[in-house]
């Protein structure tokens, strides 16, 4: 029996676009558009350095909300890590997607990074007007599309926000944090990288793909969040609303009840997002540019109602100590994501530098989980002398699994599929390394290794936390999340494996 790869997502009733998703091409081996990081502060923060801000300027500049962008101050961007995040991001969703989950910038996230007032009527009005919350919400649109790559507004808040959740991925402060400003204040001082990888996009990328839910701080902030500011948490009672974030003629969908875990919640399967896939390729396609009569509020007045109302649209759940998920989430997440980014079947010769060996072992993993359902399925189908070689060989599987505290990845749905996976023209080598090639023979070398730099990912497209919320509210009805090992022995999972 033969076996091929299919990377996801394998049920496209949430990713919808992943034909035109950057990930899909990375896989393939095409090449994919250079991306380019355009900043806007770098002027700014260089005239601050020899003309400081005077107490009473700053004072204004708090009142006005814009204090924690100067608190946190000027850093180089590490176009690696925001790269490897935007081949995760999901325009779909929103979120990114991530082997355990999905996962985004919220507003939470937003205000207490940066301190950023999240809360106001919608800005539709004059032309003239300007402001960050134009770059934080438009950054949306540009993510993870084949054709932008050309990518502004405030990436640096990206970039705390990876550093202060994924921990395999964030530098070492080296000095005490006073909690009188913002959070994002505490990445400005010196930092140490002798532990982790930076500025490489094969290395972020590898650490992405294999990254486990314990490595991820799902509430970073729960410790501090009553020293900081109080203008960190003036947005409190919206950081769970379900509603749509609009700027002129931007839309977006802020989804808080597919991140729960980022609010102490248990994780259940999520309801689909209430607009139709049309009208989503439409909000994503219409721009201001030469329509300077367009009443924007009536244009778009169902959605600015729902935001109106977000106080009343806020997600509640049961409450856990520990990340959580409902023990039929993960089949149902896993047959919906794209789990490989790039293909560890793919030829070529090895490139110099970093060994993006992250898919490689996903699909290691994948095919021993895959051994170990069907092993089960066996010993459910024939009742004869293989019964017991049937069950020494889940055990082996289970056992191997184990070790590596992977064992719960057993009962996830497989991307090895028992068939050829048709995702279209496999361009091994790009075409200008063939190009080269025939110049002068050079060794074929494997694409997907992109030195793309990154879309544009603004936060402000999602959010969320919670104050006080009772488990006995929630409309996530499962007492015991302990998996029982014995309903999936019976049910055949979705396989990426094919004959």
């Amino acid at each position: 029996m033969s076996y091929d790869l299919h990377p996801g997502p394998m049920v496209d009733d949430v990713l919808f676009l992943k034909d035109s998703h950057r990930a899909r091409d990375i896989f393939n081996n095409r090449e994919v558009p250079k991306l380019v990081f355009r900043r806007a502060d770098q002027k700014f923060f260089s005239f601050l350095s020899s003309n400081p801000i005077t107490d009473n300027v700053k004072r204004y500049i708090d009142i006005a909300g814009f204090g924690g962008v100067i608190d946190s101050g000027y850093r180089n961007l590490d176009h690696g890590l925001l790269e490897a995040l935007i081949e995760r991001w999901r325009p779909e969703t929103h979120t990114f997607h991530l082997p355990f989950g999905e996962v985004t910038v919220t507003l939470e996230d937003i205000n207490v990074l940066w301190g950023l007032p999240i809360e106001g009527e919608v800005v539709s009005g004059c032309e003239q007007l300007s402001s960050l919350a134009d770059r934080i919400v438009r950054c949306h649109t540009l993510l993870a599309s084949n054709n932008s790559t050309n990518i502004g507004g405030p990436l640096y808040i990206l970039q705390l926000w990876a550093w202060s959740r994924i921990t395999t991925l964030a530098p070492t402060i080296l000095h005490e944090f006073d909690n009188r400003r913002p959070f994002g204040a505490m990445w400005r001082e010196k930092l140490t990288y002798k532990d982790v990888v930076s500025h490489s996009l094969r290395a972020c990328r590898s650490q992405l793909q294999t990254i486990r839910e314990g490595e991820f701080k799902w509430r970073p902030y729960e410790q501090v969040i009553g020293f900081l500011p109080a203008i960190c948490r003036s947005g409190i009672r919206s950081w769970q609303s379900e509603c749509f974030l609009i700027y002129w003629d931007v839309v977006e969908f802020h989804t808080p009840q597919r991140v729960m875990r980022q609010f102490g919640m248990v994780q259940r399967i999520p309801d689909p997002i209430p607009i139709s896939f049309n009208e989503h390729r439409k909000l994503h396609t219409l721009i201001r540019t030469g329509k300077p009569d367009n009443n924007w509020p009536n244009i778009h007045s169902k959605f600015l109602s729902v935001w109106n109302q977000r106080w009343e649209n806020v997600v509640q759940g049961v409450r856990c100590a520990a990340p959580t998920v409902e023990p039929s989430y993960m089949q149902w997440y896993w047959s919906r994501t794209v789990l490989y980014i790039t293909n560890p079947k793919s030829a070529g010769a090895m490139q110099p530098g970093f060994q993006d060996q992250g898919s490689r072992s996903q699909f290691l993993m994948d095919g021993i989980s895959q051994t170990y359902q069907q092993a089960g399925q066996f010993m459910h189908t024939d009742s004869t002398l293989n019964f017991q070689n049937f069950e020494t060989l889940q055990n082996t599987a289970n056992q191997v699994m184990g070790m590596l505290n992977e064992e719960s990845r057993l009962h996830y749905p497989s991307h090895l599929h028992t068939g050829p996976v048709n995702l279209g023209v496999d361009d091994t080598v790009p075409r200008n390394l063939r190009r080269r090639e025939r110049r002068r023979g050079n060794v074929r070398s494997g694409a997907g290794t992109s030195s793309a730099q990154h879309q544009n990912y603004e936060a402000g497209t999602s959010n969320v936390e919670h104050e006080n919320f009772e488990a006995g509210t929630s409309h996530v009805q499962h007492e015991n999340y302990e998996l029982d090992h014995s309903q999936f022995s019976n049910a055949p999972s979705p396989s990426f494996f094919r004959v």
